[in-house]
Formats: C-alpha cells, structure tokens, sequence
C-alpha cells in the first residue's frame, strides 16, 4: 500500500509538470499525445507508454484540485479548472467540445465573463474571479490541497492517501519522538509491524533456514519476539530497567509491556522525559546487539546492551538541553542524577503593558467559539479609546481581519502613527512582516493589513492570554450578537469588559515549574 501511494504521488508530480510546465518533455508529451484533443479529454489507448497510463490514471484526482489564478484568461474554457467547478467539458458535454481550444478570454466582454451563447452555463451560476486579469504576465496554476498553492510530494501523498479503514496503531505513533533520533524511532515502528529481516520473516517467503538466535548462550530459534523480549538477554535488559526507575509493569508479550509502560507516572519531568523514551533506546540497542553478535565476534552481554542505552539517553537529554544535562553514558550515574533531580517553583506574573508615549496599543482575540472576533484600543495611560466587535458565519482569521482594520483605520484617521498590536494570535506578525509569504487564501486581506501598516510605524506581538482578557471577553460576548458593534466610550462596552479594563494593571501570579541544570 505504501508503495503503491508513492507510485500515485510521482505520477502526479509527473501530471502536474506537465500542465504547469513548458520544458523539452513536457512539449514532446503534448505533441506525443494530445496534438489534438486537451490532456483533460484524452483518453487512454493500449499502445501508451507505461508512464502516460500512470499520469492519466491519477489524472481526474489531480485535475478536481488544480485550480488556476487568472491573470490573463489564457486557459481552455472548457478543459481547465477556472471555476473551481472542475472541467466544464465534463460537467457540460456538447459536440466535439474534446477538441476545442476556445480560452476562457473569448467570453471576456468589458471585464465580465459573458456566457450567452451557453445558456446551460448561464443558468447553473458559473462565476470566474477576474478581478486581476490583465495584472501579471501569465496565469498561475494552484494546488489547492496545500495552503501556499504550491505543489509538493507531500502534500500530494496526503492527498491520495486511502482513508484508514480501521482506528491506527496507537503504539506507532509513539515511536516518533522529539530529541529521539530517526534510526531509533524507525526501527521501533519496523519491530511493531513485523517487518525486520529476521529468520521468522525471511521463513514466510519460502526460504529454508536453520534458524539460531546469536544473542543468546541456549539454541533456540530467532524470532522478533525472541530478540527483543522472550530472549534471555532481552528479558535481563528489561528487568534492569524496570527495576532500576522503580518500575512495575504487569505483561505477556512486547506490546503489553511498551503500552503500559511509565502509566504510574514519573516523579519530576526530567524522569518523564526519560522514560518515555528509553523503551525505544532499548529496542535499538537489542537490535544492536544481535547484528553485532552475528556478523561481528561480539558476545552476548547484558553490560554492552546498557552501556548503550545509557549513552543514548545521555545523548537525548544533551539534545534537549545542551548547555545543562549533560552526562556521562553510565546508567546508574544517570539514574542517580534523575532521582536527586528536584524542579524549582517559582512565582511568575503576568499583566497587561501600556504602549510607550505618543503610541496606541491594539488588543487583538476572537472567540474561543466560532464566528466572534474583538479588538480594543487604548493609550497610554490604558485609558479606553475605542472598541469593535463582529461576530458572523465565515473564517475566524477574516474576522479577526475585519475587526483590526476598523480598529488601525480609528487609530490612523486620528493622526497617530505609533500604534502596538497584541494578540494570542500567534499568525499576526508574520502578516505584518512583508518579508513573510501568507496563504494565498488570505493574499486581499493581507494586502491590505500591509498596507495599512505602511502609513505607519506598526508593531505585532504575542502576549499571553492573560493580558489579553478584556478583549478576549468582549469577543465572547459578540458571539450572541451577529453583526458589527461599534464602542466608542466605555460605558458602552459590556459589564464585564469595562470591569476587567479597570483592574487589567493589576498582575495576574501563578506558580511555574523552573528546571534547573
């Protein structure tokens, strides 16, 4: 299956290429094959060539997602994704509608699209989006599966990848770890899907054997659960472990023991962090182990297994903090370091900042349900200067778009150019950094914010939800109240937010956990 999905994502790499392209091969493919009719229309014959078959079979799949921006109109009326609809040719069949090659600029009249002489279409609501044509110098293809518009290999096995038709394997998504390195979590995932070259698998595919398990002093034959479990060595490795941490775990087989593995808990985070990875380390270093024993001279040795292990949870936790834990690669060192390691607590508080003199400061939050935005506008002194509020069917970010341009729109008619824009939204500044590339989605709305932040001197940061809490509360409250509202004094604002204005200089304290090195 996996294959098979790599083989469908190459092919429609190849099939995007050659729709968005025009290089040497995809010229010839064109004068090969569709010298006549639109590679939309084409239809398989016997006689193709292998990669030709493969490029037409994920051709509808590729096709119903390869939209276009038009610039131009230079795209097949009827073949090409205008109209986000799919191929009109498809949806609307006519006579030899495979061979034509009318643009989509033939049934341009003064800047609208004009469908008269196709009545069918002019009833179903077909609509082009031509608010740019005539800007850029050609039409530009888009891969709407990825929020960029850009193709790419990934993006592209996401998107044929078959729906799972059962729940997956939880253990498999705890093998990928952060800080864990690929081999050890690779390996793991191989080991919970049986697919490791052992004597066991290599005898489901016809091969004799005279099966011998090397990491082991007793004969017995190799298995996936003899190296990594039943085995002696194996079950010596992970009585140590478990005894070591203070670990119990009742189990029958490996997967019993991985899937109750640290379920009691640990006893600070940096035993945590350990633990949750060392059943992988262990697994890399028992594979380890029986390669080295049986093409190498090694022998059986519960010690090398974990002086191994040791080093690799040396290495994560340098990984994880490399100017703090750093230790040597001998496991009772380091259990004794976990054990004697002790987070401090400490007070933190949080408030909100006024901006600096001269400025305004914008607090920024949508509703934690859907369709409620807010922003607020305040001075120095965090006096309140003015509010909106919109709440409505649609994406939250537009929303939240819609609310700070009224908001930068005031502070801007107003003569003041300084203006410091709060949010949780953590998205914001990378849309105020022209230097950043949004979704094409968002391409009008950021435009415009940019814009705006031009005719000033305009900051965006991240702040914490509790110095975002008036703004935070009136979004809520808009939620209830579909439509736009407008505060321009704060008797006007709700009970609650003129409430939490008033006392939003006093800090907010909170216990933290402070890891030490």
């Amino acid at each position: 299956m996996d294959l098979d999905l790599m083989v469908r994502a190459a092919s429609a790499k190849l099939w995007w290429n050659f729709r968005t392209d025009h290089t040497l091969w995809s010229d010839f493919m064109r004068a090969k094959y569709c010298s006549r009719v639109h590679p939309v229309a084409k239809l398989v014959q016997n006689r193709d060539s292998h990669t030709w078959k493969r490029m037409l079979a994920v051709r509808d799949e590729v096709e119903g997602v390869l939209t276009w921006r038009l610039f131009q109109g230079r795209v097949n009326f009827w073949w090409d994704n205008w109209s986000g609809l799919g191929p009109l040719g498809r949806l609307y069949p006519h006579r030899r509608v495979s061979y034509s090659r009318e643009l989509l600029l033939d049934y341009v009249r003064d800047g609208q699209l004009d469908l008269t002489d196709h009545d069918d279409l002019a009833y179903a609501g077909i609509r082009a989006d031509l608010s740019r044509l005539g800007q850029g110098p050609r039409d530009i293809p888009l891969w709407t599966v990825a929020s960029d518009g850009m193709f790419s290999y990934s993006s592209a096995k996401a998107f044929l990848r078959p729906a799972l038709p059962t729940a997956p394997d939880p253990l498999l998504a705890k093998c990928w770890r952060k800080h864990l390195p690929f081999k050890v979590s690779f390996l793991a995932w191989r080991v919970f899907r049986g697919q490791l070259p052992t004597d066991d698998i290599l005898a489901r595919f016809g091969h004799a054997i005279v099966s011998r398990c090397r990491c082991c002093p007793s004969p017995v034959p190799e298995s996936i659960d003899h190296i990594f479990y039943s085995g002696e060595t194996a079950r010596a490795v992970w009585r140590y472990v478990l005894a070591s941490l203070g670990l119990y775990s009742r189990h029958r087989s490996l997967r019993t023991l991985i899937a109750g593995w640290g379920r009691a808990g640990a006893r600070n985070p940096l035993l945590s962090f350990v633990v949750c990875r060392l059943p992988y380390l262990v697994l890399w270093e028992l594979w380890k182990h029986r390669n080295g024993c049986m093409y190498g001279r090694d022998t059986p040795s519960v010690a090398r297994v974990m002086h191994g292990v040791a080093k690799g949870v040396a290495e994560c936790l340098f990984r994880r903090w490399p100017m703090q834990h750093i230790l040597p690669s001998n496991w009772r060192t380091i259990v004794a370091y976990l054990e004697a390691h002790v987070p401090r607590r400490v007070i933190r508080s949080v408030r909100w900042f006024p901006p600096a003199a001269g400025a305004l400061k914008i607090n920024l939050s949508r509703s934690s349900a859907a369709g409620g935005a807010a922003a607020l506008v305040r001075n120095q002194e965090g006096g309140f200067c003015y509010g909106v509020a919109w709440s409505g069917h649609g994406e939250h970010a537009r929303g939240m778009f819609r609310v700070l341009f009224s908001c930068l729109e005031w502070c801007l008619a107003g003569g003041t150019t300084l203006i410091d824009i709060e949010s949780t939204w953590a998205e914001l500044a990378s849309y105020v950094d022209i230097s950043a590339r949004p979704p094409w989605i968002l391409d009008d709305v950021v435009t415009r914010l940019r814009f705006m932040c031009s005719c000033g001197v305009v900051t965006a940061a991240v702040c914490p939800s509790r110095a975002n809490m008036p703004a935070q509360a009136l979004a809520d409250w808009a939620v209830d109240r579909p439509g736009e509202a407008i505060f321009r004094s704060l008797n006007d604002l709700p009970r609650r937010v003129r409430a939490l204005l008033i006392h939003d200089d006093v800090p907010y304290v909170f216990f933290d956990i402070d890891d030490p090195p």
